[in-house]
């Protein structure tokens, strides 16, 4: 029996996947996928709500994806009546536009069917199959299931070479990509750019785990089933569980974090997270949508970098709060992974502020592991134009804004 088969047969996906297949129907578009072996099938959950997906459809176009290898999956759900009918007209106006790219839409009749994220990128997985020439482990090895959102804007022009490149490697099972946050909103950029770059230095250092963002992450078809599929439990971070089971049963090697190999995305979430005081650490918890939080990115005019740098100068006290926040999640994620500290058997995850303060009071070398991060942490803000201070609860104060980096810094946005 095929590990696809085996999965099918359990029963919790036996009982969801007979629900689907009765509740999901397959919209007739104008493009033509062929069955066969394929490469690459790109699967992306379309609420309903979102705004813009000719955009993300755009991306994946400029990619020259070949309808003999690859296809573009996209499952709408989650939304009005309305909001439907205008998401498929988007759908079939870029079909028609695009006869030759290999897309295929999906849209559930019961919008209520599915309760979390992780079952609909469980229906995308069985939708996935319907092509294939056959259910055996051979073709499931020879397929690359790579899961996206719709509110991708943008993609590496060698995106697909990447990956070929890094799956070429047997032992890796699994890559996470980059995903760039698309902005003109300061404040959202600055505390972007602090965590890709606290990010890319402990991954070196080998300080976290290689990311797998939902929006950016590709697997091998036969590893996904045969490690039990998306959970159909977790309202989110399936993608997660996926990479710490393969961590723990094929090591180090078998995730691949290429950040070259990255996607961009709309800043609405970030925004409506900032804007609203939401710690920009927490913004996946907190803000499923930043549509739910609403926003107008018309609020100002960042054209300019000397009005970015006002904009962040009249909003210090909130992005001192981000900052404070980013410090004491890298801090803890540092010590987590860091060896010198592993021996005390601590879960520094879910340790809160005062106990730490109160630890490092009697620990000289727990001390000395905190201020490598905090030394690192006000060096990648300096670099990108914010000279920052941290007092013995690791609460940020901003000493000022340095106009000639922040001005290179809102560049990058444009």
């Amino acid at each position: 029996m095929s590990v696809y088969s085996s999965y099918l047969e359990s029963e919790a996906v036996r009982e969801h996947s007979q629900r689907w297949a009765k509740e999901i129907e397959e919209v007739s578009l104008c493009t033509q996928v062929p069955r066969g072996i394929k490469r690459n099938v790109v699967q992306i959950p379309v609420c309903a709500r979102e705004q813009n997906l000719s955009l993300a459809l755009s991306a994946l176009e400029s990619c020259d994806l070949d309808p003999r290898d690859d296809e573009v999956i996209i499952l709408i759900n989650n939304g009005t009546a309305g909001e439907v009918q205008r998401i498929l007209a988007e759908t079939i106006s870029f079909s028609e536009t695009n006869p030759l790219f290999p897309l295929r839409c999906f849209v559930a009749r019961n919008l209520q069917i599915f309760e979390n994220l992780s079952q609909i990128r469980a229906a995308l997985d069985i939708l996935a199959m319907s092509t294939l020439p056959d259910m055996s482990d051979n073709t499931l090895g020879q397929t690359m299931f790579i899961t996206h959102d719709a509110d991708m804007r943008g993609i590496a022009p060698d995106y697909f070479e990447q990956m070929y490149r890094y799956f070429g490697n047997p032992n890796v099972y699994m890559i996470g990509g980059d995903v760039k946050v698309r902005t003109e909103h300061p404040i959202v950029l600055l505390l972007h750019s602090v965590d890709v770059e606290m990010y890319r230095v402990f991954l070196k250092t080998g300080h976290c785990k290689p990311r797998t963002y939902g929006g950016n992450v590709a697997l091998r078809a036969s590893t996904l089933f045969s490690l039990g599929g998306h959970s159909l439990s977790l309202k989110r971070k399936a993608n997660n569980a996926l990479r710490d089971a393969l961590l723990e049963s094929k090591g180090i090697e078998s995730v691949l974090y290429g950040q070259e190999m990255y996607v961009e995305t709309s800043d609405r979430r970030e925004i409506a997270c900032v804007e609203k005081w939401i710690a920009y650490v927490r913004k996946n918890l907190e803000c499923e949508l930043g549509l739910d939080l609403g926003y107008s990115q018309n609020m100002y005019n960042f054209r300019a970098p000397l009005d970015s740098i006002r904009y962040m100068e009249e909003r210090i006290t909130l992005i001192e709060s981000q900052l404070t926040q980013m410090l004491f999640k890298n801090i803890m994620t540092y010590l987590s992974f860091d060896q010198r500290s592993s021996g005390l058997n601590i879960e520094y995850k879910s340790m809160q502020r005062e106990e730490l303060v109160s630890r490092i009071e009697n620990d000289m070398d727990l001390c000395a592991i905190v201020d490598e991060v905090i030394d690192l942490f006000t060096t990648i803000c300096k670099r990108l134009g914010v000279s920052i201070k941290t007092d013995g609860n690791f609460n940020v104060s901003i000493e000022n804004f340095e106009t000639e980096e922040c001005s290179q810094l809102v560049s990058l946005a444009s």
